[in-house]
């Protein structure tokens, strides 16, 4: 399990977090940067409350910097910026389930490259294959 400031670094406030969740958010390594989930919420004005949360993506180093998006995906070869792209959504998809206690919308970043490839992508390696495994 993360810990209380592990989970405030991810940007999960324990708050978010399902009473019967019993899984703690996932952090995962990509080369020699340690990947976690953050969410932010999405206000909708005329319902004056959040209605969902976007998931951003948040990086450290070894020694606990941390690192923009941006320097996390520079310099990758198109496969590589693919699979790092499909592994945050899986992470981001992971770590949402069940850490918020309402039903809400779960916004996730997308480049148009994912949309375009959808139609390319091997069996199993599509965002919609991902989202049907999730249910």
């Amino acid at each position: 399990m993360l810990s209380t400031e592990q989970h405030a670094k991810a940007g999960i406030s324990s708050q978010w977090r399902s009473s019967d969740a019993q899984a703690s958010p996932s952090i995962t390594r990509f080369g020699k940067h340690v990947l976690c989930s953050h969410f932010q919420p999405v206000v909708s004005l005329s319902m004056q409350r959040a209605v969902g949360y976007e998931a951003l993506l948040r990086g450290t180093t070894a020694d606990d910097s941390l690192v923009f998006p941006a320097e996390i995906f520079a310099g990758l070869r198109t496969e590589e910026r693919r699979r790092l792209d499909h592994l945050t959504h899986q992470l981001h998809l992971n770590n949402f389930q069940g850490l918020v206690d309402a039903p809400h919308w779960h916004f996730l970043n997308m480049t148009s490259e994912d949309f375009l490839e959808a139609r390319h992508a091997r069996p199993g390696q599509s965002l919609g294959d991902l989202l049907a495994r999730m249910n």
